[in-house]
């Protein structure tokens, strides 16, 4: 046999034993044979490969010096030596030998794949890309291609410039859709598709897709976890709950994971679960100063508000520039009403946030004008179109925006985007814009179609939902605006507001049918409207109380009280009656929620109406009807239109503010103070 022979049965045999996973076996053939052939490549790689594979990096890299040395032109030597420096943490001299290996094989997709991912890794994310676009054009059929190229598209389009974004978020599509085309059960590409959609902000496709990829692998940890945060921002608050605890399951000793899990409990109102998940987090670590943050924040929603102070001063002991608890701060002294306290707190969130914070300027501007400094809070109480958690829809342009300019001549949309009490508190100020413009479009809730159109008979009233915005065709108008906007330019301090006697008008005939039936029924007595609840999502709880809560006041004699109240009342009514021998009207004939002409002729029946702040104490305002708010103390149930510390209204002539003694503490019955002075008012009122 010869040595050539020989050599060459050697190194096959080595090879299989190293295919086989025998590796100390190979390797003590691969040195054997060097020891007679010390220039043999394939001996001298494969005995690299195995010195990098057991950990001698070193060893393995003087090993692949040789054979590079020796076979200049060997790709795959190059490779490895390039994987070994990776693996040694020298970058740039791995990234040196992956260019190598490519340039002495341009198809060499491994060395294109491993080389784009150290870029990545390295955050040289433009020339990951380029990397990556050269490997989809070199080895089409490759699907890691396209999915590296798709992931760093997707990771570069948040620091891309607005003009080239949808185009870098058109590409990154595209390469994770052919990913997915070559490997349709790759749960990485389905991933990373969910989180371009995202990023794109197609939260409905991207739950879709992180499904898929849970489907395919039911025990991804990270998986769940990004589909309980995209559920939770979507506000399917107890689906998130529930995949969030699988997740922790899956992980239980990621603190991040337990940390979403928690605020998506306190989202889903579960606070006492809440409260334990961040306890938890604390106690394994207490460095974890968000955990701190959003315990203050469950505690800020279940009124424990100085220990939710103390918490947010840990997290900024911990952390002195942790903006979110300066905005937690500020929000728990507007909650206490102390708005000059509050400003510079949410001043100093903005400073410490830098870039925009919707919200927070959202929230300032609400504290400013409750203050009454109307022109400084009208500006950013536009931001309401840009803060998240509004969720208001905005009329694309065109029509411009009006600004203020001249509108003789000139045509306007004027558009809702409010609750419905909102949007009757500002149709106060649409009889100057209609008498101003040239011709004026008003676009309302489709339930307001019937008064407004009896109101604003000099302009055109087109009903709508929010989801139909915009309602009417942009080509119609010179210039458009929110309804509330109009407060920017038409109420820029108290002078400006108006005496009105009423700028909405009932259906007389319906309001007299109703003022004899009511009458008939009243014998004599006065005639009073009563309303307690709101439906606002985030202040409704704080602004209402019950029906028996008014106690007090409905056992004041020589009234017919009317019940208001939208929604059904069937239940509270019924225990009025039982523990208080009470009889409330209820008008079958009346349904506010289906029916708002209807209702306005009931309210315009009512001598007075008492009302918490909501719908009910609008639309009597609206209407010049004698109108008793009761109003809890701070911003939690204080709408900032209301204003602080007076009792009259400039929006309502004919309104009085009965405000709750703002020294109340916690855990006390915050209404028995205020119906009680309201029953004794109501009681001289009656007899007068």
């Amino acid at each position: 046999m010869s040595k050539t022979n020989s050599a060459a049965e050697t190194l096959q045999k080595a090879f299989q034993l190293h295919q086989a996973g025998q590796l100390n076996k190979a390797d003590r053939l691969y040195t054997a044979l060097l020891k007679k052939h010390p220039n043999n490549g394939d001996a001298l790689n494969l005995k690299g490969v195995i010195s990098y594979t057991q950990g001698r990096l070193e060893e393995a890299l003087t090993l692949f010096d040789r054979v590079t040395a020796v076979l200049p032109t060997f790709a795959d030597a190059h490779f490895n030596k390039a994987n070994c420096l990776k693996a040694l943490n020298r970058n740039d001299d791995a990234l040196a030998a992956y260019t190598k290996a490519i340039a002495l094989k341009p198809d060499y997709a491994d060395a294109r794949l491993n080389a784009g991912t150290l870029l990545q890794k390295m955050e040289r994310i433009s020339e990951a890309i380029d990397a990556f676009r050269d490997m989809v054009r070199t080895a089409p059929a490759d699907p890691r291609g396209h999915y590296n190229l798709g992931v760093c598209l997707t990771e570069s389009i948040t620091d891309t410039q607005d003009g080239v974004r949808a185009a870098i978020a058109d590409e990154a599509e595209k390469a994770l859709k052919r990913a997915l085309a070559l490997a349709p059960n790759d749960a990485k590409a389905h991933f990373a598709a969910a989180n371009l959609h995202a990023t794109r902000g197609d939260h409905e496709t991207a739950i879709q897709f992180t499904k898929n990829a849970i489907k395919l692998d039911p025990n991804w940890p990270e998986a769940h976890a990004n589909l309980g945060e995209m559920l939770r921002k979507e506000k399917q608050y107890q689906d998130a709950v529930e995949i969030l605890r699988h997740a922790v399951k899956l992980r239980p000793d990621d603190l991040t994971i337990r940390y979403n899990l928690g605020t998506a409990l306190s989202d889903a109102k579960e606070y006492g679960e809440a409260e334990s998940v961040f306890q938890g987090i604390i106690q394994a670590d207490a460095s974890f100063v968000k955990a701190y943050v959003n315990l203050g924040i469950v505690f800020r929603k279940t009124n424990r508000r100085h220990e939710a102070l103390d918490l947010f001063e840990t997290a900024l002991f911990l952390d002195p520039n942790l903006h979110q608890a300066y905005a937690n701060i500020g929000g728990i002294f507007a909650d206490f009403g102390w708005m000059n306290a509050a400003l510079p707190l949410y001043d100093k969130t903005l400073a410490l946030k830098k870039e925009t914070e919707p919200l927070i300027l959202l929230y300032r501007g609400a504290a400013v004008l409750s203050l009454g400094q109307l022109s400084e809070g009208w500006s950013q109480y536009e931001y309401r179109f840009d803060a998240p958690d509004e969720n208001l829809p905005r009329r694309p342009s065109p029509p411009a925006y009006w600004e203020g300019e001249d509108l003789i001549g000139k045509s306007v949309v004027v558009w809702t985007e409010q609750g419905l009490g909102d949007e009757v508190l500002h149709a106060s100020i649409l009889p100057e814009v209609i008498e101003r413009a040239g011709r004026c479009t008003i676009e309302c809730s489709k339930r307001m179609v019937p008064v407004f159109t009896r109101s604003f008979p000099a302009a055109t009233v087109v009903g709508y939902k929010a989801s139909d915005i915009p309602a009417t065709s942009a080509g119609n108008f010179d210039y458009q605006i929110p309804l509330a906007s109009l407060g920017r330019h038409f109420r820029p301090d108290f002078a400006s507001f108006p005496h009105h006697d009423g700028y909405l008008k009932a259906d007389a005939d319906k309001v007299a049918a109703l003022r004899a039936r009511y009458e008939a029924l009243a014998k004599g007595r006065r005639i009073v409207g009563l309303s307690w609840r709101s439906k606002n999502e985030r202040a409704g709880e704080a602004k209402s109380m019950t029906l028996s809560e008014l106690a007090p006041i409905l056992q004041v004699p020589g009234v017919l009280f009317v019940n208001l109240q939208y929604g059904d009342c069937t239940e509270e009514l019924a225990d009025v009656r039982e523990q208080f021998g009470i009889e409330v009207v209820q008008d079958a004939a009346v349904d506010p929620l289906a029916d708002m002409d209807m209702f306005f002729a009931q309210v315009a029946a009512m001598d007075l109406v008492l009302s918490t702040s909501n719908t009910t104490a609008h639309v009597a305002g609206a209407q010049n009807i004698p109108v008793w708010v009761l109003l809890p103390h701070g911003s939690k149930g204080l709408i900032w239109y209301w204003f602080l510390r007076r009792d009259d209204s400039p929006w309502y002539p004919a309104a009085r503010l009965i405000r709750a003694d703002h020294k109340l503490e916690e855990g006390q019955a915050r209404w028995l103070d205020l119906t009680e002075r309201t029953a004794a008012d109501l009681s001289r009122w009656a007899g007068a």
